[in-house]
């Protein structure tokens, strides 16, 4: 057990960067996907969303955490 240990920590280290790294690259597509579907509705050149109601909705901008 003492000579696995520090292999069992090293891969469970690399899973968790892996996941961190993966969160990070998705929550920053989305900013960038949201940001520029904004734009192309802002100037008239995008899908407007609609409400249930039909009233004309823009997409709330997300927090770019870093």
């Amino acid at each position: 057990m003492r000579l696995i240990l520090p292999f069992i920590i090293a891969v469970a280290w690399w899973q968790a960067r892996r996941t961190r790294r993966a969160t990070s690259d998705m929550r920053r597509a989305n900013y960038y996907a949201t940001r520029a579907l904004r734009t192309l509705i802002a100037v008239g050149k995008g899908p407007i969303p609609l409400t249930v109601s039909g009233v004309p909705a823009m997409p709330p901008m997300p927090v770019l955490c870093r």
